[in-house]
């Protein structure tokens, strides 16, 4: 799925916010789907991909990002959500990390060096927490396992490795919610992804959260 097919599944699910808003007595939509788009960040230093040996070093450290979530409401307060994120859709060529070494380290002969993460995603099991300031504003926070994979693609003297790494490491979030209809939220959300292939991710998004079934009084 790429960022052309996020966005069309946000159009997609806007016109459900037409809904009429739910009476303040009335238990939310246990179920819920969605979709969020933003952009991901990598939060690094040169250290994290150089040996020691790696000067003149450019770092590209943002890219776009989509998830989509589906999740079950245990109450007024409290979620329980699974999300999937991509946070790399290869909208540029440019290498992660490219620079020089001279060297004097472990890892890289003296020469170019360059470093691509290619497609790092999350598959991420969370307990949301939601805090109500008006009857339709309210704050969320989240606390998390991710399951991670990414790729990554070293590039020396014309020389092409690839390793594929694997984890599962702590993520957290939190965001602002509105209550556009009985059914639709549109959620602002930033969110960390821990560890990832030695780096955190973080992935700040704009999302539509639909319900799926009757509101329960």
């Amino acid at each position: 799925m790429n960022r052309h097919s996020i966005l069309a599944v946000l159009l997609a699910l806007l016109p459900l916010a037409a809904t009429p808003a739910a009476s303040s007595d009335a238990v939310p939509n246990r179920w819920y789907l969605g979709a969020s788009y933003g952009i991901s960040s990598l939060n690094h230093d040169v250290a994290d991909f150089s040996d020691g040996s790696v000067g003149n070093a450019v770092v590209d450290s943002s890219d776009t990002g989509w998830k989509v979530v589906g999740g079950r409401r245990l109450n007024r307060h409290f979620s329980i959500e699974i999300s999937y994120a991509d946070f790399n859709n290869e909208v540029d060529d440019e290498p992660t990390f490219s620079g020089f070494s001279d060297g004097s380290g472990a890892e890289f002969p003296a020469g170019p060096v360059s470093i691509d993460l290619d497609e790092p995603t999350a598959t991420t099991l969370s307990l949301v927490g939601t805090l109500p300031f008006t009857g339709r504003v309210g704050a969320l926070l989240k606390v998390g396992a991710a399951s991670w994979q990414v790729d990554r693609t070293t590039f020396h003297d014309a020389v092409r490795s690839t390793r594929s790494d694997s984890g599962v490491d702590v993520a957290l979030g939190a965001g602002l919610q509105y209550l556009v209809g009985s059914r639709t939220e549109i959620r602002v959300e930033w969110e960390r992804y821990a560890g990832i292939s030695g780096d955190d991710i973080d992935l700040a998004s704009v999302g539509v959260i639909i319900g799926i079934g009757r509101s329960r009084r």
